[in-house]
């Protein structure tokens, strides 16, 4: 069989192996002793075996899915390739996931930093909210009588009630 049966017939049967001849969804019971020649027993017709098998195989779809949607730019990348040439090969396939990653990749840079390049209308050039806007220019004589700018030294604009108050 070929197709979607033949896929859904294989991705069944090696559930079945997984979980009952394995002993890989948490029991050490291997189906394979009940389905011999001696016993004649069907491995379907043990309890809850199709129920685990159909919830292993639920669960990967939902698996397969979730890559879907986190590979999606990759996904369209690849199959418009495809629908455009017909065929690629595998360089070609991973160059169109590269780039289709480095996109996204962009992508997430920028929806995560552009709230923070965005500029309000209430921030300064200076970056601050509140305040002139602007950041004061080194000590000069032009302004005299303003305070003097800390680390300078100069206490040319300090008057006696300027240092009797401090």
């Amino acid at each position: 069989m070929s197709g979607v049966t033949g896929d859904f017939t294989s991705a069944t049967q090696l559930a079945a192996a997984y979980i009952g001849a394995y002993g890989m969804d948490g029991t050490i019971t291997s189906y394979l002793a009940f389905a011999s020649g001696l016993t004649g027993a069907n491995p379907q017709s043990l309890p809850e075996l199709t129920e685990r098998v159909e919830i292993l195989l639920q669960s990967q779809l939902t698996a397969v899915k979730q890559l879907f949607i986190e590979h999606r730019e990759a996904l369209i990348a690849v199959a418009e390739a495809l629908i455009e040439r017909d065929e690629l090969i595998a360089e070609e396939i991973k160059e169109l996931i590269d780039a289709a990653d480095a996109r996204k990749a962009i992508q997430t840079v920028i929806n995560e930093f552009s709230p923070m390049l965005e500029i309000s209308s209430n921030v300064k050039a200076n970056g601050h909210v509140n305040g002139t806007g602007y950041l004061p220019s080194p000590r000069n004589s032009s302004n005299i009588g303003l305070p003097p700018t800390p680390g300078t030294g100069d206490t040319s604009a300090l008057t006696k009630n300027d240092v009797h108050e401090q």
